[in-house]
Formats: structure tokens, sequence, C-alpha cells
């Protein structure tokens, strides 16, 4: 009697020990997962999400997160930080993720312009930045935030996709050709003060997935790369 006594106490007590041994493993496991996911760099951070469940105009069905894809953003972050051409009540918006030293971005911007001139009032542009960090196209967005901050973006836009070797030879030809207060951009671009609005787009861009520019959404639809005229104006009549 003593011996199975002593049998059945020793079984209770490995599965004790078993099961306490299987939660701890858990809590470690979980723990692990969590700050990995937190590390990953490139993406929206939790703030960002949080903004995304309050700013997103619309969602689109279009996006599927991959295998393992946590965190992802269903339609792009519409919260008045960006730069904007046409009123908040128009019937259509393109949000267009783009970079000043892409050549099928430069010929879009012509397009645009265009369409955006016919369809005034009905048709708002948000403009978003997806520039490779490091390059002379990031600094250029640098430079056009400062000139949102004078209400010159969209001269200094211009002017960025028509001379795009001005840029690289010096400030002083953009501010020549903007008008821009010269003291307040230099000293704006020099401090990098919209750096973080133009890293919040780029995390905003991998939220998203996005594969490349010029990247388009138009209403709940999406577009990867240059679109002609006419194709643009069908897809807005569509949104009318």
């Amino acid at each position: 009697m003593r011996g199975e006594e002593e049998k059945r106490s020793f079984d209770r007590l490995f599965i004790a020990i078993s099961i306490m041994a299987f939660f701890v493993v858990f809590a470690v496991v979980s723990f692990s997962l969590r700050s990995f996911d937190s590390e990953i760099p490139g993406t929206a951070t939790s703030e960002d999400y949080a903004i995304a469940g309050e700013a997103v105009e619309s969602l689109d069905p279009f996006i599927t997160p991959g295998p393992g894809a946590e965190k992802v953003l269903f339609a792009p972050l519409i919260d008045g930080r960006d730069p904007q051409m046409g009123q908040d009540d128009a019937k259509v918006t393109i949000v267009e993720f783009s970079d000043f030293s892409c050549q099928a971005c430069a010929r879009q911007a012509n397009i645009i312009k265009e369409v955006m001139e016919k369809y005034q009032g009905q048709v708002r542009l948000i403009w978003k930045d997806l520039p490779d960090t490091g390059t002379v196209s990031y600094q250029a967005a640098l430079a056009a935030r400062c000139a949102k901050e004078q209400g010159k973006f969209w001269q200094v836009h211009d002017f960025l996709f028509s001379d795009p070797e001005a840029f690289s030879a010096s400030l002083d030809k953009v501010v020549e050709s903007t008008g821009l207060d010269a003291s307040k951009f230099i000293s704006c671009f020099s401090a990098g003060k919209f750096d973080n609005d133009i890293k919040r787009n780029l995390k905003e861009a991998s939220a998203l997935r996005l594969p490349g520019v010029p990247f388009f959404f138009v209403g709940d639809q999406e577009y990867l790369g240059a679109i002609d005229r006419e194709d643009l104006e069908r897809i807005i009549q569509q949104g009318l």
C-alpha cells in the first residue's frame, strides 16, 4: 500500500510540474513573438494603426494580408497631414504615392495636373512621399514639404518634376523659381523639419504592401504604374 501511495504522489507531482512547465514555456514564447513583431523595421507603429482606425476614409476589400501579416492597412490614411489639392468634400479622392526621382511619376504629374483642372471642385488629390531613403529624392521630398509650410507645395512639386537636376545643384534655384521665402525655407530644410512626415508615409506604404511608384488609390480601387489621361478620366467618371 505504501508503495502504491508513493507512486500516486509521484504521479501527481509529475503532472503538476508538467503543467507549470507548459505555462512557463508558453509565456516565454508569447513574449518573444511580441518583441520580435515590434522590432520589424519598416512597419507602421501602433500609433499609426490607432490613427488608421479613425482616419481611413473607406476600407478596401481588394487587399488581403499575406500569411503572418498581422499588421496591415487596408486603405491609405487621410488625416490632413499630407499635401492636398482640391476640397475635402470632393466626390472623388485620388491618393498618390510618388517619388520626385521617378520619370514615370513625372509624366503622370502632367496628366494629373490637366485632369485636376478639368474636374476642378469634383476631385481632390492627396500626395504621399515614397522616396528611397538617403537619396536626392528623399531630400527633394523634404524640400517640397518645407514649401508646403509656405503654401507652395504644388509649385515646388511642378518645379522638381520639370527640372530634377536643378535641385541637386542648389536650393537657390528652387527658391528663385517658386517665390519661396529663402530664409524660412532653408531653415526648415536644414532642420529636417518634416522628416517624420516622410517616414510616416514610408511606414504607411509598407503597411499597405505597396510594390512601387507611382501607386494610386482612387475611391476603392488601386492602380500601380502610370495611368493615361483617358483611363484616368474614365476612372473619375465612375466615381462622380
